[in-house]
């Protein structure tokens, strides 16, 4: 039989314990130096950019964070998020009570809206065609991203070309090509990989009691199950290529020929 003794040193006992669970320690460090936050949220996204919030408290002396300060999250002593700030908003309480700031931070998937792509990737797998781009001389390499050391070969895509394409859309449009999904984390390496082949770690049940709710959405916005195809200067011809979804895979290959060189 386990007992607690609280802050006033009664005991509460009476419950059978099977585990323990400690929570973590967080710290928040902006510029390399911690801060007191309060309202902390942070989120991470595939195919997207995750945000933070959260509040500082400065207290004798106003302090207000600066735009493109680094903002790293820790849980249990590893970095967990980071990325940089994109907004602040200061509230001073007078000049003896110093200031509160709410904080908005971008992580570094955002460092590849930085990048500008205008050439040919040749065509080969997915990594062949990432490693083109994080290698030295790539152009998510100069923004500061590189390949994640576990990145699968992937699929082989054709040629691709990258006329002005920004490193988002880039990204975007490979995992339209490949099926998979892609994130930076938290070191600025990139890692893509598809859909149900990576776990989380963590079981969500009410065994193990570790959610308050739980929220899924379920849409079909990118299902289409007819495709007028056009040719000649005014005939319309009406095929059909029949194939089976996975529930994963975005772009499906035609098995027909609609056109050849003469």
């Amino acid at each position: 039989r386990h007992h607690r003794r609280d802050a006033e040193g009664g005991t509460l006992g009476g419950r059978e314990a099977a585990a323990v669970i400690s929570a973590q320690t967080c710290t928040v460090t902006i510029g390399g130096v911690t801060k007191s936050v309060e309202q902390l949220r942070a989120s991470l996204v595939l195919n997207g950019v995750g945000e933070a919030s959260f509040d500082t408290i400065a207290t004798g002396a106003a302090y207000v964070p600066s735009d493109g300060d680094a903002v790293v999250i820790t849980l249990g002593g590893s970095t967990w998020w980071s990325g940089e700030i994109v907004e602040a908003t200061c509230t001073f309480l007078g000049p003896t009570s110093g200031s509160r700031a709410s904080v908005v931070a971008h992580d570094k998937n955002a460092l590849l809206a930085r990048a500008l792509s205008n050439g040919i990737i040749a065509a080969g797998t997915l990594e062949d065609a990432i490693d083109s781009v994080t290698g030295v001389g790539g152009v998510w390499n100069d923004v500061g991203i590189t390949k994640d050391a576990a990145q699968a070969t992937g699929p082989s895509l054709d040629v691709i070309t990258a006329a002005w394409m920004d490193g988002a859309a880039l990204a975007k449009y490979l995992s339209d090509l490949s099926g998979y999904v892609f994130r930076v984390d938290a070191t600025g390496a990139i890692k893509f990989w598809s859909p149900g082949s990576v776990s989380s770690g963590v079981t969500f049940s009410t065994a193990n009691g570790n959610f308050d709710d739980i929220t899924w959405q379920r849409d079909r916005w990118d299902y289409r199950n007819r495709v007028w195809v056009i040719y000649g200067p005014s005939e319309v011809r009406t095929v059909s290529d029949p194939f089976v979804g996975d529930g994963a895979t975005r772009s499906f290959s035609l098995h027909y020929q609609v056109a050849a060189a003469l």
